[in-house]
């Protein structure tokens, strides 16, 4: 399983599962145009988690184009790189990150205790809960 993130000009992020890694044609259609892998972006922080070993695809002639800067794409790149040069690391139009996720198994529901309104492990009740 995939995880596809995506970073807007405007700092929208969005993120969707893909059981395969993209081809160059459905990263075109991401970046709007050529790709083009970012050197040294293989890590990124979105919604709390860390994903590593991915890649960092942008549009190769976003700049001729006069696409969008994104501030927040170039500012992840950095965080991913920081021994890069901050006056070259600037990434215009949609970023798009690929990284292989683990599929996680979902955990079971605990019991679920109506005195404290809390879930517990062991039991139905939490102890010293008795009316």
């Amino acid at each position: 399983m995939y995880i596809y993130i995506t970073v807007k000009p405007d700092g929208a992020l969005a993120s969707e599962y893909k059981p395969k890694p993209p081809d160059y044609k459905e990263v075109q259609k991401y970046v709007d145009g050529w790709m083009q892998i970012l050197p040294y972006f293989s890590s990124m922080e979105f919604d709390g988690k860390v994903y590593n070993r991915g890649t960092a695809y942008c549009n190769e002639e976003g700049w001729l184009q006069g696409l969008q800067p994104n501030p927040l794409a170039s500012a992840c790149w950095l965080k991913a790189c920081p021994k890069g040069d901050p006056k070259l690391m600037h990434i215009v139009g949609t970023l798009l990150f690929v990284a292989k996720v683990k599929e996680e198994k979902p955990k079971a529901a605990l019991p679920y205790c109506p005195f404290c309104k809390k879930e517990h492990e062991g039991g139905d009740t939490c102890m010293g809960h008795y009316p």
